[in-house]
């Protein structure tokens, strides 16, 4: 909780100790014995950087997978033409006759 009771006296009192040459180690030493071990969060290891990242690998394949398995691509409209070849090459004869008028 930013701005809390507790925050601001602490930051100074890190202030004051870190201007008096006070070490790190020493403040966090002062710090662990004046309120207990509750106090003080480790750094970060590997294990807290590798969490997000898998989560959100994870994630991704659970989209991907989802995707690929209810996704149904429409289908093509079928090729053949039902008209008799007969029709089709009086169709043809009209396209080539309209094309020959636009030169």
């Amino acid at each position: 909780m930013l701005e809390c009771s507790f925050s601001n006296p602490a930051k100074q009192k890190i202030f004051d100790m870190q201007r008096n040459g006070t070490t790190d180690q020493a403040i966090i030493d002062s710090f662990i014995k004046e309120y207990g071990d509750s106090i003080y969060r480790g750094d970060p290891n590997s294990f807290g950087w590798i969490i997000p990242y898998s989560a959100l690998a994870i994630g991704v394949l659970v989209i991907v997978w989802f995707v690929r398995r209810y996704y149904k691509p429409a289908t093509a409209a079928p090729q053949a033409s039902s008209l008799p070849p007969e029709a089709l090459d009086r169709y043809r004869e009209q396209i080539e006759q309209d094309m020959a008028h636009l030169d």
